[in-house]
């Protein structure tokens, strides 16, 4: 049995899976999504190295193939979309596609010390798995933590400022560090 709950999430109970499996294609929520990696932003927010921001515009899209194995739940299929964040370099919205492969053997929790230690098996808890969750989590995993607008970007002057990629700043050239000054002039044969 699949539910739809209020919130449009896609619920499933492992035992009304099919041997044969079940395909499932939804969209996630975006707001939703976008209030989670502002989540994980606050937890990184007390820490010197802080994740870019991260907007979904529009709403990814899931396809998946569930299947159970016993009392495993195996989940195979993509994520597709897009999402917007500022260059690494530059600083400028830069929109970048996502595509995400999806695959995860969902167990049953048995509530034992360690169950978290296995990255290829995660557990549920009840009789339901909401998969737009365990989709979310593949998304938010998959977010770099830099990006670039272009593999050529030159980024900010450190001077003054000036985005290099659409202007000129009339900074003077560096000349180095003083302390090398002598080392200048030296001429090597």
């Amino acid at each position: 049995m699949i539910i739809a709950d209020k919130d449009m999430q896609v619920v499933i109970r492992p035992q009304d899976i099919p041997p044969q499996g079940r395909h499932f294609d939804f969209d996630l929520d975006s707001s939703q999504l976008n209030e989670r990696v502002a989540e994980v932003r606050k937890v990184a927010d007390h820490q010197s190295l802080m994740p870019p921001s991260y907007v979904f515009n529009s709403a990814p899209k899931a396809s998946l193939k569930v299947y159970r194995r016993g009392n495993s739940v195996e989940i195979h299929g993509s994520l597709f979309g897009a999402y917007s964040t500022p260059c690494s370099r530059c600083a400028e919205d830069t929109e970048v596609k996502l595509d995400v492969p999806v695959n995860i053997t969902l167990e049953k929790s048995a509530g034992k010390e360690g169950e978290q230690d296995d990255v290829a098996i995660g557990y549920y808890v009840g009789e339901e798995i909401e998969l737009q969750s365990v989709v979310e989590e593949f998304a938010v995993l998959a977010l770099p933590f830099s990006v670039l607008c272009s593999e050529g970007c030159k980024g900010l002057c450190t001077s003054c400022g000036a985005n290099l990629n659409s202007e000129m700043c009339a900074c003077p050239p560096a000349e180095g560090d003083e302390r090398f000054a002598v080392l200048r002039g030296l001429k090597i044969q």
